[in-house]
């Protein structure tokens, strides 16, 4: 591959990236436009795809000694099965809110997305909701079914007392 093709690739990722977010002027009015990362995968015939973007959402701090700013995250997830898109949704801290106190939510930050497994017709994500900065953090388990039904499974309580 030479480098002239390297650089054309580039640019083609490039404006299909900044195509789609400047599509949709409710999606580029709350993005910062930044792309955190891009993943896809395939099993059996589903194509799994998201993006972590970044949001102009600042996240609060109760630490007055930090000196950086941290910015809140949300999924963009697709998954097709074949060529027929069978789920487009947005993921964020909120769909977690029956687990983090409503007066903490906005210390935290979507911070982990990863694909787990696709089993008993349900994709499985792994999610962790931090502080942060920290290792002050919810862990879930976020299944989503065909039909774009979610539901959450927390694994783990990480949240120090002296922090709430």
């Amino acid at each position: 591959m030479s480098s002239n093709d390297s650089v054309e690739n580039k640019n083609e990722v490039e404006k299909s990236s900044s195509s789609n977010i400047d599509s949709n002027k409710e999606i580029a009015d709350t993005y910062t436009q930044n792309i955190v990362s891009k993943r896809d995968t395939m099993v059996d015939n589903y194509s799994i795809r998201f993006k972590i973007l970044q949001l102009r959402t600042e996240i609060a701090s109760k630490n007055q000694m930090l000196d950086s700013k941290a910015f809140d995250n949300e999924i963009i997830l697709t998954i097709l099965a074949g060529n027929d898109k069978i789920i487009e949704q947005h993921i964020n801290k909120e769909d977690f809110k029956e687990f983090i106190p409503a007066e903490e939510m906005i210390y935290y930050q979507l911070s982990v997305f990863d694909f787990e497994s696709y089993m008993n017709e349900e994709f499985c994500f792994f999610v962790n909701v931090c502080v942060p900065d920290t290792d002050i953090c919810y862990t879930f388990n976020l299944f989503i079914d065909k039909n774009g039904k979610k539901r959450s499974v927390i694994l783990e309580d990480e949240v120090e007392d002296d922090f709430l």
